[in-house]
């Protein structure tokens, strides 16, 4: 394991600077034609309100094979606000990244940290003001912005990451992996000091790690309004499930880690939005919402159903649930209403404890659930045609898993795997009348 995430050179530096009451960390792969842009709002918005503070701007790249880190470093900023730019060492990832920019917050004593993705078409400078003042007036520990909306549309976040923190955690967050999110410098400093840098927080787990670890932690976690959020055009599609896989399976192990939260009474909670000063910023542009073709993902989903996914289903699902998914996918395109949302709690449920107490290998529980995601995905496509009918649907759809919440405590409480199963039968404990 690496015991930091920074070159011998950047602790140098960085052990040559004084401390900075704020700092703006901004991860960067492959960004070009956005990091100035970024680099330098940020700048000129730390000189305008933050001067008096030692502000300090940290760009850490993921090695990219572009000008990204070079056109960041000479991108001009105020003198009043200082730099560091380097690269990053470990598994390459935004994690890796982030824990760089952490240790560097750490070390120059920062009270607050505020990351921004580099990547962001629609920043505004005012934002920086509007996430760091709540941290540094200590009204929050770690501050989320609550956007109109998001483009392009987070689904893994809309469909699995926010209702199982609502089923399972009793927390609803409107959008619970920001990319921007600020936080007080004692949280940098605990996460910097986490020992999952060699897990798959190290690469794309890190936002929903984030999150529960900021939640489960008891620390006072709230929201703040700003207007859309639009990231410039997704990059290729190859490594779509690998993503898929970093991020649901860092949100299914920590289901494990923090089940003595979920294993209690829950009650769904709403997360404090703060008010907001006066809007300072030009009216909020009247961006259409881009919505995906649910025919398209509905294909998608069905060209996945393969021997392979079809056994992994048959391993994490109970028999009334595999029936369900299959007669569904069975369909040549999405419909409204078939997919329910107690049948998706249910599904994801299931795949939790198949992840967590199965003998088989999690990864592969994990990939076989993509395809069902991108059936619920396509179906709430179908059923939604306007923001605020998906918008409802994700909230309804959160409120179902906080209901079946009791079904998965029984399950998880009763599962027994299929090879534990096989192996009784085969040493004559069990026959084929048993229901197991």
């Amino acid at each position: 394991m690496y015991e930091t995430a920074l070159p011998e050179a950047t602790r140098r530096r960085v052990a040559d600077l004084n401390p900075a009451g704020v700092v703006v960390g901004i991860p960067s792969y492959r960004n070009p034609k956005t990091i100035a842009a970024i680099v330098g709002a940020v700048g000129q918005a730390l000189h305008q309100r933050f001067a008096g503070l030692d502000p300090v701007i940290v760009n850490v790249d993921g090695h990219s094979f572009d000008e990204t880190l070079s056109i960041a470093t000479k991108t001009r900023t105020p003198p009043s606000v200082r730099r560091v730019a380097t690269r990053y060492l470990g598994l390459p990832g935004k994690g890796s990244a982030l824990r760089a920019i952490f240790e560097i917050a750490t070390q120059l004593q920062a009270r607050a940290l505020l990351l921004v993705e580099a990547d962001v078409v629609s920043f505004r400078p005012w934002w920086i003001e509007r996430l760091l003042a709540p941290i540094l007036a200590r009204q929050a520990d770690v501050l989320l912005p609550a956007y109109v909306y998001q483009q392009p549309i987070p689904f893994v976040s809309d469909v699995l990451v926010r209702p199982v923190i609502a089923g399972l955690f009793g927390i609803e967050l409107s959008v619970p992996t920001p990319g921007e999110i600020a936080m007080a410098g004692s949280i940098a400093a605990y996460f910097a000091d986490r020992d999952v840098w060699e897990t798959d927080v190290a690469r794309n787990g890190v936002d929903i790690w984030m999150i529960v670890e900021a939640l489960a932690g008891d620390a006072r976690v709230a929201r703040i309004p700003l207007e859309l959020k639009r990231h410039r055009s997704p990059r290729s599609d190859d490594l779509r499930e690998a993503k898929f896989l970093q991020e649901v399976g860092t949100l299914f192990r920590l289901v494990y880690l923090q089940r003595r939260i979920w294993q209690q009474a829950i009650s769904l909670q709403p997360v404090p939005l703060l008010p907001p000063e006066p809007m300072r910023s030009p009216a909020v542009e009247a961006y259409p919402r881009e919505w995906p073709s649910a025919a398209a993902i509905w294909e998608q989903a069905r060209a996945l159903f393969r021997p392979l996914v079809h056994h992994q289903w048959e391993q994490a699902l109970l028999p009334p649930h595999l029936d369900a998914v299959e007669q569904i996918l069975a369909s040549s395109h999405p419909r409204p209403g078939v997919f329910s949302d107690g049948l998706w709690a249910r599904v994801v449920y299931d795949f939790i404890t198949a992840y967590n107490k199965g003998e088989g290998d999690p990864d592969k529980v994990v990939l076989a659930l993509y395809p069902l995601f991108l059936a619920r995905q396509a179906t709430l496509i179908a059923e939604a045609s306007t923001q605020t009918e998906y918008e409802a649907a994700i909230h309804k759809q959160a409120h179902a898993f906080v209901e079946k919440l009791s079904y998965f405590v029984q399950r998880w409480e009763r599962y027994i795997s299929p090879e534990q199963v096989a192996l009784w039968r085969e040493l004559g404990l069990l026959d084929s009348s048993d229901g197991l």
